[in-house]
């Protein structure tokens, strides 16, 4: 693997947060692909901060690291306040959101055994992949507290976080918010999710 800062502002958000834009680059037998990860540390505290790592399934726009678009479903500046930091990559750099493309991304590039095995990895297992390659590079930051960080996601993307978590121990804390059936809807009611 291989990490490389592309952009930097150590004064965003107004002076309360360093920007940090990083390319993480995945090579496997002469092959990579490349995940973009846009990431928020908080300019205010005496330590390492605690992080979220967001599985975005949605529009690029909803992490937009200029913040001239900013959106609920990735609340930046929300947490920035509250002393933690922010992360974020789009599922697209590893597989696509679609059932008839997913295998065009890391499948097919670094892992093509797994699209022939029953149990091998699709979709969600590879958005999970991208989110523990991103904890890969949170854990040589030293701005980030290594042991206090947590990757979420909402609906499919919370599926791949679930997943994200039992694969890999890194990761403190699972948000998963509506990940529904398949992920963790409740098992005794008989209606909805």
């Amino acid at each position: 693997m291989k990490f490389t800062l592309t952009n930097e502002n150590k004064v965003a958000m107004g002076g309360k947060a360093h920007l940090k834009e990083v390319q993480i680059e995945v090579t496997n037998q002469q092959k990579s692909i490349k995940i973009n990860l846009v990431l928020f540390i908080p300019n205010e505290g005496t330590g390492p901060a605690p992080a979220f790592v967001l599985i975005n399934h949605r529009g690029k726009d909803n992490t937009d690291p200029t913040r001239t678009t900013k959106s609920d479903f990735w609340p930046a500046e929300l947490l920035i306040d509250a002393g933690f930091a922010i992360a974020a990559f789009h599922v697209s750099d590893v597989a696509a959101d679609n059932k008839d493309t997913f295998q065009n991304g890391v499948l097919q590039r670094l892992y093509p055994e797994q699209l022939d095995m029953d149990n091998g990895m699709r979709a969600l297992g590879a958005w999970g992949w991208g989110a523990s390659r991103v904890m890969d590079y949170l854990q040589q930051d030293m701005q980030i507290a290594k042991n206090k960080v947590a990757v979420i996601g909402h609906s499919r993307g919370g599926k791949a976080a679930l997943w994200c978590g039992a694969q890999d121990q890194q990761f403190a804390v699972v948000v998963s918010s509506c990940s529904g059936n398949g992920g963790s809807s409740l098992s005794r009611r008989r209606y909805s999710e």
